[in-house]
């Protein structure tokens, strides 16, 4: 499995940032799934902060083979 995953750094705006994750390979049939705690993946799409200060998110992706 390969993939990409980003956060957001840059000057606080006031706007909802998050995790970017795009899946590589497999092209087609990845889930992915997001938590605020490790183990705990209970979102369908990332958390996004609004607040300045350091979030980590965790995320799990899922594929058939």
């Amino acid at each position: 499995m390969k993939y990409i995953a980003n956060g957001h750094t840059g000057v606080y705006d006031g706007k909802a940032h998050g995790i970017n994750v795009l899946v590589l390979v497999p092209i087609d049939g990845a889930t992915i799934t997001y938590g605020k705690s490790e183990g705990t993946y209970d979102l369908d799409k990332a958390p996004e902060y609004t607040d300045v200060g350091t979030y980590k998110v965790y995320f799990k992706i899922s594929a058939q083979n």
